[in-house]
């Protein structure tokens, strides 16, 4: 087993575009299950876990209905560590820059990996010959302390299957940041949505995707429990429910730091922490920034790179009804 920084480190020397294909021959009218990861270069927990979960499917060369298919986002920003290159590439996934689509020289380096991207996807799409059993997770985490949660878009499809796994769920971010990589699968037809696993560095980050992983599998039906009953995995503590946390909210505020020159979020904020209306959140070229809603706090700034300085989540209705 390899000590945690090293596989870190090792994520650095990543080259392929294709962590993995599992079988390696596309079973057209089986399900298709598409891992997103790496798709910021300094979140590399997600390629660790799918390295890890292909490594433990050829070990225990389980018969697979369907197929998974681990994809490894900003290539060059994993090897620096930096969230991305020129641009965040979770943000133009949507976009239709006439250097992506006609050949012409990138003007920034995430038209390129993006490019690469939606090229692989489309190759296996052409393997299922028109099927729409199509779903996906894209694997992220947190620049502040967090407990797993799942950000899904507002779709029921993609809202009912979120529900299923024993986290909390997060509604609505497309709202405010279209174009993310959840986004573009959405608009194709894929049903899925974006595991946050915990903050960077933390190992139970990388636990939290493999369990995600394997968890949904089972859930579509690609797995039985009992064909992976010999794993090195706990299968039958698949993401333990968070019972405080265990809820769903709703995206109602975003912080928007595009043309600020500086932005300091107050410390000691988490996802979920409750913030009531009126509360000092953060600075903003020196200014302070006051919270204009009671809720809770979620996906604070702690790194430099970003244009969001925080979000403010409300729990839904519905959720406050059961």
């Amino acid at each position: 087993m390899l000590d945690h920084k090293l596989e870190m480190d090792l994520v650095k020397s990543h080259t392929k575009r294709e962590i993995g294909l599992y079988p390696t021959q596309i079973k057209p009218d089986a399900p298709l299950l598409v891992v997103g990861a790496g798709i910021h270069g300094n979140e590399p927990s997600g390629v660790i876990a799918l390295k890890k979960v292909f490594a433990e499917l050829e070990r225990l060369d389980v018969a697979m209905n369907g197929n998974l298919l681990g994809i490894a986002g900003n290539l060059m920003a994993l090897r620096t560590g930096e969230r991305y290159i020129d641009r965040d590439l979770n943000r133009i996934f949507l976009e239709n820059g006439n250097s992506i689509e006609s050949g012409q020289p990138y003007f920034i380096h995430e038209e390129l990996e993006r490019r690469e991207i939606v090229q692989m996807i489309e190759k296996v799409e052409n393997q299922k010959n028109g099927s729409k059993n199509l779903y996906f997770l894209d694997l992220h985490s947190t620049s502040s302390d967090s407990i797993p949660y799942i950000s899904v878009n507002r779709k029921t499809s993609n809202t009912e299957f979120a529900t299923k796994m024993k986290l909390p769920v997060v509604v609505g971010i497309e709202e405010f940041i279209p174009g993310h990589f959840d986004h573009f699968l959405t608009e194709r037809g894929y049903v899925g949505f974006t595991v946050e696993g915990g903050q960077h560095l933390d190992p139970n980050s990388i636990t939290t995707h493999i369990n995600t992983i394997f968890h949904t599998m089972i859930t579509l039906g690609m797995l039985n429990l009992k064909d992976v009953s010999a794993s090195i995995f706990p299968m039958k503590e698949l993401i333990p429910a968070i019972q405080k946390q265990k809820a769903i909210y709703e995206v109602v505020f975003r912080q928007d730091i595009q043309d600020v020159a500086t932005f300091v979020m107050k410390s000691g904020f988490k996802n979920f922490t409750k913030i009531e209306k009126g509360e000092l959140l953060a600075h903003s070229d020196g200014k302070p920034i006051i919270s204009p809603f009671s809720g809770y706090i979620f996906m604070p700034l702690y790194q430099k790179a970003g244009k969001d300085g925080f979000y403010i989540v409300k729990k839904t209705e519905a959720d406050n009804a059961s």
